[in-house]
């Protein structure tokens, strides 16, 4: 059926993981990645063709450095394509080419000025590079894109903290914990920064607050391990975790 899939359309992305994915697992590196690369030559202007290809060269074991040409010449044979230009800065990112995802990132938010996920990506090149009080323009101008949300918040609080602005990071993921109570990411932010500014009480109490939110689930002692451990309380870190321990084992039990 995949076979007959691609006969009537041969650029059907899904037919082609499927198939790539196929030659994968019996170990048909060489075949998965000649699939793409034939794919690729025959239907340049299919961006899904050119994110599949570099995905099975990262698959097969291929550096980062080495699709970065593959995704550079997707880029030039897909300008429009928001996610070919965000899956090159991120490759960059991941060949530690900080500066190289600045530029490419850079040259992404002027063809999409007003699109979240591009600025986010610039935001995270810039950081990387420690273009910090940069990144945190970039993150702001996100926050503003998408106000109710609490990542871009996320971003502009870690941005902040790692300028030592931890007040002002403080501030703003209160922000994004009320904007997502459940979120796991949010409150350990916030009780990091509050341990960092020495409130431990209030840290904890963060900690305690994710355990409320989501009682079944273990981050919320995992994260009370971490700030005791922090404060260099070993006893009550080791508490902590073994909750988390029992915790899990108790949730994978259920799941059995």
């Amino acid at each position: 059926r995949l076979n007959t899939a691609l006969e009537l359309k041969p650029d059907y992305v899904p037919a082609l993981t499927a198939l790539t994915n196929l030659d994968l697992s019996e170990g048909r590196i060489d075949a998965a990645r000649d699939r793409y690369e034939d794919a690729a030559k025959r239907f340049p202007a299919n961006d899904g063709v050119w994110l599949g290809l570099a995905g099975v060269q990262g698959a097969s074991g291929m550096r980062p450095s080495r699709i970065v040409p593959t995704l550079e010449k997707a880029v030039a044979a897909n300008p429009s394509s928001v996610r070919l230009h965000i899956a090159l800065v991120q490759t960059q990112l991941r060949a530690g080419n900080a500066r190289g995802a600045v530029a490419a990132a850079r040259k992404a938010d002027v063809r999409f000025k007003d699109d979240p996920a591009v600025t986010e990506a610039l935001g995270l090149a810039e950081q990387a590079t420690g273009e910090l009080e940069i990144a945190v323009a970039t993150f702001g101008r996100l926050v503003a894109m998408r106000p109710d949300d609490a990542t871009p918040l996320l971003r502009l609080a870690e941005g902040q903290r790692a300028l030592k602005d931890t007040s002002r990071a403080l501030a703003t993921v209160e922000k994004a914990v009320a904007a997502a109570p459940n979120s796991i990411e949010a409150h350990r932010t916030r009780a990091l920064i509050l341990a960092e500014l020495g409130r431990r009480a209030d840290a904890f109490a963060a900690s305690r607050t994710l355990q409320k939110h989501i009682p079944t689930h273990p981050a919320g002692h995992i994260l009370e391990g971490e700030v005791a451990f922090g404060f260099k309380d070993f006893a009550a870190a080791e508490t902590a975790l073994r909750k988390a321990v029992a915790q899990r084992k108790s949730l994978e039990t259920v799941g059995a």
